[in-house]
């Protein structure tokens, strides 16, 4: 029994409009039901490494990510996918769009950089934000990022708790 196309992982689709690759890609979207551009994505992932488009299937890969890393060398996807497996870290598609950008020069720890630079701290929190009023933002926080501040704010209550004076927030 065939499974319908809708329940095939994004690699056997791929694989799919591959073999088809005998039509045009307008002729595809209609037989599929897909636009053009999404199949030409769905096309881009034959460029992609085993061991990356087995985390696309296992959807540790988001398929924007994908898409974006399939325009590395193979050199380069075998580095971006070695420095996610030993992050243990998922791919985000900031993070792969950013590589994209960087294609033809990346290393090892040029990859690092890029994902460490793009990963937002996150502790557990029980879903409690704080706000700052646009005063208190503008008076001690201008010109930073929220990751930035985050950072000053759990020092400052760290120094708070633990009795020190605070100086080094």
């Amino acid at each position: 029994m065939e499974r319908p196309f809708a329940d095939l992982n994004p690699s056997e689709r791929a694989a799919i409009f591959e073999a088809d690759g005998n039509i045009t890609l307008d002729e595809m979207a209609d037989k599929y039901h897909y636009s053009a551009r999404h199949v030409a994505r769905y096309l881009r992932l034959s460029k992609l490494i085993q061991p990356l488009r087995e985390m696309l299937d296992d959807e540790r890969l988001a398929f924007t990510s994908a898409v974006y890393v399939s325009f590395l060398s193979e050199e380069e996807q075998v580095l971006v996918y070695e420095v996610i497996e030993a992050m243990g870290t998922r791919l985000k598609p900031k993070m792969a769009k950013q590589l994209r950008e960087q294609g033809g020069k990346l290393t090892e720890e040029v990859v690092e950089q890029v994902i460490r630079s793009m990963i937002v701290k996150r502790t557990t929190n029980d879903g409690i934000q704080v706000r700052l009023s646009e005063e208190i933002r503008e008076k001690y926080f201008e010109g930073m990022t929220a990751v930035q501040i985050a950072d000053i704010v759990e020092k400052a209550v760290v120094a708070w708790f633990s009795g020190k004076d605070g100086t080094d927030v």
